[in-house]
């Protein structure tokens, strides 16, 4: 089977017909009403971008459409079993036409907020799939059902979205009024900015997958690629590390009666956390022959883990512990390894078996309540690192060293990293030598003269 164009001459025009061929002496062809001027416009199935053609992307755009819609259904009845015959290729063709004329009596009538209603209902149904042609899930079908309600409340304040506003000034509009805006009942809404930008791609979603491709309603000022994200505020994550206590009571649970694999997860995550909170990307192509190494310093030896990192290329010599040792010669000097995927998923399992179940808070966000968790749900392959960095600051080490051993570059990036509460940081300033110094400081205590 094979879908192509071709130009037919008259004197008057050149018309585009697209031709259909099914093997010898099935070849049939019909008209799409789409004309060109230069019978050379033609070229590989589009219409070139010369200066004697009107509207060649928009043409091309058609062009397109049908040549895929055309494949389609003849895949479709293929499938099935169906002979082909010519009567049925001139109802397929046709059908597309039709299509096309519904489009545009959608434009006239357009809803959004009916549209995006009918999109979820179809979403349900499984007749709209993800991009990896799965159904979506409940959890996903409830973010869509919350954009509806913020959109919701935008149309009801601003009134109804046509197909000609929804350009960059619309999204920017959006962005602002999610930030912080009231709905019909009172209620104060404030989003923070990774909310904001999760509800953006969601309302492109919509666009694309239904307004566009489903309806084939033109929206010739949407451009998706010039929406730009907001940066992200760091409000509303919810960071979390493991205590020097609970990395210890986490390498000590016996997993002896569980799959090997599980163990390899643990003894991965625990030298990861122990030795330099290497990013799990760059751990997995560490190998014993080229990353580590014996340094010799003021002649004792000290068995280092050495790489250059990925991200910053930046190079990162880190000394191994007691425990890295343990973990490198229980594997014959070698590292343990899972990947990325399948560690992040078991590390929670292993946690929650070890009793890593203390509660964890977010952060209070204006109009929202307080979100709390479970230490093990928030674990994964990165914890590894954020512990690192965060222990070795509240034993006191400067930040400058560690980020020598971390291989950050970027001071706020760090500190990023660090779980410290301002209590605790407190605690630590107050164990530091300059405070030390300045309680040694011996002045006596004069009373306030009377006045």
């Amino acid at each position: 089977m094979k879908v192509y164009y071709k130009i037919r001459k008259t004197k008057k025009f050149n018309s585009i017909n697209i031709e259909i061929s099914l093997g010898r002496n099935r070849q049939y062809r019909f008209s799409t009403g789409i004309k060109v001027n230069d019978a050379k416009a033609l070229n590989n199935n589009k219409i070139r971008n010369l200066i004697t053609e009107e509207r060649p992307k928009e043409k091309n755009k058609t062009l397109s459409d049908l040549k895929k819609f055309v494949e389609d259904q003849l895949y479709l009845h293929e499938a099935e079993g169906t002979f082909i015959t010519k009567e049925l290729c001139k109802s397929i063709v046709t059908a597309f036409g039709k299509a096309s004329v519904n489009a545009k009596n959608e434009v006239n009538k357009f809803n959004i907020m009916e549209h995006l209603n009918d999109f979820i209902e179809k979403c349900k149904s499984g007749y709209i799939l993800t991009d990896d042609e799965g159904k979506y899930t409940e959890n996903g079908i409830k973010k869509f059902i919350t954009f509806r309600n913020h959109l919701s409340e935008y149309v009801r304040q601003k009134g109804n979205i046509r197909p000609p506003q929804i350009d960059k000034k619309l999204f920017r509009d959006l962005q602002i009024f999610l930030s912080d805006y009231t709905t019909k009942n009172g209620t104060q809404k404030t989003l923070i900015n990774n909310s904001i930008n999760k509800n953006i791609a969601i309302f492109k979603t919509f666009l694309n997958k239904y307004i566009i491709d489903q309806l084939e309603i033109s929206l010739r000022n949407y451009k998706s690629d010039t929406v730009k994200r907001l940066k992200d505020d760091k409000k509303g994550k919810v960071l979390t590390y493991l205590d020097i206590g609970e990395i210890q009571r986490l390498y000590n649970y016996d997993l002896s009666d569980r799959e090997p694999v599980y163990e390899i997860v643990r003894d991965q995550w625990v030298f990861i956390a122990l030795t330099c909170g290497i990013r799990i990307e760059d751990y997995l192509d560490l190998d014993k022959r080229h990353n580590i190494i014996n340094i010799n310093e003021e002649g004792k030896d000290i068995l280092s883990l050495t790489f250059y990192q990925s991200k910053t290329d930046g190079k990162v010599v880190a000394p191994i512990g007691k425990i890295g040792k343990a973990i490198l010669e229980k594997y014959n000097g070698n590292l343990p390894k899972v990947g990325v995927t399948l560690s992040n998923k078991l590390i929670k399992k292993i946690c929650r078996w070890a009793s890593i179940n203390s509660r964890v808070y977010a952060q209070k966000i204006k109009g929202e309540p307080v979100r709390s968790f479970k230490k093990y749900e928030l674990v994964g392959n990165h914890t590894a690192r954020r512990s690192f960095c965060t222990n070795s600051y509240k034993a006191g080490v400067s930040e400058y060293k560690i980020m020598q051993i971390s291989g950050h570059k970027d001071r706020e990036a760090f500190f990023g990293y660090i779980g410290t509460t301002k209590e605790e940081n407190a605690k630590i300033f107050s164990e530091t030598k300059y405070f030390k110094l300045i309680n040694e400081i011996d002045t006596p205590v004069r009373n306030l003269r009377t006045v």
